[in-house]
């Protein structure tokens, strides 16, 4: 079983080489827009297979993150939606967006729903009722608390 740093330094290690990679398909494929088009169309390109690393890379650093999680802190961050957007982005590896916003193959509407479902799942990893920030009244008994340990020592 890997310790939790080791987690930590797989997912480091993966989001590093996603943004790597993403800099190096905006230097090695200029001819896809960066800025007007979705970074998923760098798939059609001649250097697709690093756009598929990147959603593996990122499946990687996810699935670490989730395991993370629920070893440490299960009662205040839910794993489901990592774990959805992990699957989402195994799927968005397999099948490749098509060019433009409207898909026109069964593959790009997979593409583009796994996306979808993705995006949603990682708005449901922080809702407002399991705020990872603690309440003004927390923050100020853990503080009370630690000043009157100090004291007596």
């Amino acid at each position: 079983m890997f310790s939790t740093a080791r987690l930590a330094t797989i997912g480091a290690i993966s989001v590093v080489y996603c943004a790597a990679a993403l800099v190096a398909l905006h230097v090695l494929d200029p001819s896809t827009d960066a800025i007007g088009r979705a970074s998923s169309e760098y798939v059609l390109g001649p250097y697709g297979y690093l756009m598929t690393s990147v959603y593996l890379a990122l499946a990687l650093a996810l699935t670490v993150l989730a395991v993370a999680f629920a070893r440490t802190l299960a009662r205040r961050r839910p794993v489901a939606p990592l774990v959805i957007a992990t699957l989402t982005l195994v799927v968005s590896s397999i099948f490749p967006t098509d060019r433009g916003l409207v898909p026109v193959t069964p593959s790009g509407t997979i593409h583009n729903i796994a996306g979808l479902l993705g995006f949603i799942s990682l708005t449901k990893l922080n809702p407002t009722k399991q705020s990872p920030i603690p309440a003004k009244a927390e923050v100020k008994a853990r503080l009370r608390k630690t000043a009157e340990s100090r004291m007596r020592k």
